[in-house]
């Protein structure tokens, strides 16, 4: 759970089929009732995507989830895991796996459900409570935010679809297991050092590569998602292609790639690579899963052009999205990285088109911003994700708050 963005989650300020907000809440003094809405929300993430339930969020005046209240001592220790998971999980088959977290945010405690989607079979409602709870029952979560009884063809035929593909992926983690034993990597940090080593390959092909054409400054951008296990030959060529075609088509910026350019990608012995020199720019996607794209972008005067920035790491942030999608990634977190090297005292100009202080500058060497999600994460709040990337990357050039509230995407 470390590598959830608490302060994002609980400001997001929409309800989604991943996310819902709960008022200030005593999970004690709740009626039983009330807790039924709870169990039916954990029942219906978890037999779709997953989610959160944010609780200490009040809806506004015009119905929005935005007024960050909060809950006091005795609230929050009400949310206590040991007696509310038992509760949930005394009217649910299988129990759901979740945690209960109570990060401090902006000074004010919430409480936050954090549900995952079931991994082997889907979870039903084992109990009925008055009306609020129907035993025998799939519950499932719509894109419109609600958490209702699965009762067409399609939403049961789509459950059923989740639990034979995980059975597969099992399956299939297992056969690989066998199969590549002496690639995959038992540790974190062993499949960590493995995913640098590729991505410091990639970083040397380009840099060797580089035809320098003027005198300008530049900085060089870079992008990295890596899954969470190295496996050597996790995918072929053909399967990477065919995902990153498909991601390609549904969005692209000529910052990031192009169809064009990618029908120009050529097979290596452990990747595919579109390198165009003439543009200073890399993207590869290895057998492992790593995917990386670099580029230098000119910065005259040691002015960084922000709305350029903006589009080519939304253009990334969809690629991903989709690519991983389209690779049958659902649970497993994919890291994205995102740096930018010789950037020291450069100035940010036009956040939505307006002229800065003369101080926002950077004065570092170099800036590193790490998001992690699961696949399916990255695939229903990838404008989420774009914003939280630019806005870590303008608050490093000492942008003021208020000039990043209207930041709008492609």
């Amino acid at each position: 759970m470390a590598n959830l963005n608490w302060h994002e989650i609980v400001h997001r300020q929409v309800e989604s089929d991943v996310l819902d907000y709960k008022a200030p809440l005593n999970w004690i003094t709740m009626p039983r009732q009330a807790k039924a809405k709870f169990i039916r929300h954990c029942l219906a993430f978890a037999n779709t995507k997953g989610g959160c339930i944010v609780v200490g969020v009040e809806e506004d005046s015009a119905g929005h989830p935005s007024v960050y209240t909060g809950l006091n001592r005795e609230q929050v220790k009400s949310f206590d895991p040991s007696t509310v998971g038992p509760f949930i999980n005394r009217h649910v088959d299988p129990p759901i796996d979740f945690t209960i977290e109570r990060p401090l945010v902006d000074g004010k405690r919430f409480a936050i459900f954090v549900i995952k989607p079931f991994s082997n079979i889907p979870h039903v409602c084992n109990a009925s409570i008055d009306g609020e709870l129907q035993q025998g029952v799939f519950y499932i979560r719509t894109t419109d935010a609600s958490s209702r009884p699965a009762y067409r063809s399609s939403e049961l035929h789509g459950i059923i679809q989740r639990a034979l593909r995980n059975q597969r992926e099992l399956l299939g983690r297992m056969l690989r297991g066998l199969l590549y034993e002496n690639h995959l990597l038992g540790s974190e940090d062993d499949s960590k050092s493995r995913f640098d080593e590729e991505r410091r390959h990639a970083r040397e092909f380009f840099i060797q590569r580089r035809h320098v054409k003027s005198n300008t400054p530049t900085v060089r951008l870079e992008f990295t998602a890596v899954p969470q296990n190295y496996v050597a030959e996790k995918f072929s060529a053909t399967e990477l292609k065919s995902a990153a075609s498909k991601a390609i088509n549904r969005y692209y910026s000529e910052l990031f790639l192009t169809p064009q350019e990618l029908r120009h990608t050529y097979t290596a012995n452990t990747l595919i690579r579109a390198f165009i020199p003439e543009k200073e720019k890399l993207w590869q996607f290895n057998k492992s899963g790593l995917c990386y794209f670099t580029c230098f972008i000119a910065t005259p005067e040691k002015k960084l052009d922000f709305a350029m920035l903006k589009g080519i790491t939304f253009a990334a942030v969809n690629f991903i999205a989709d690519a991983y999608a389209e690779l049958n990634y659902s649970d497993e977190l994919i890291q994205f990285d995102t740096r930018l090297y010789h950037c020291n005292n450069c100035s940010l100009i036009n956040p939505s088109g307006e002229p800065l202080p003369a101080d926002c500058s950077y004065s570092g060497s170099g800036i590193t911003i790490q998001v992690s999600r699961s696949a399916a994460d990255w695939l229903s709040g990838r404008e989420a994700h774009t914003h939280t990337v630019l806005r870590e990357l303008a608050e490093r050039f000492k942008v003021p708050d208020g000039r990043l509230a209207k930041i709008k995407l492609p």
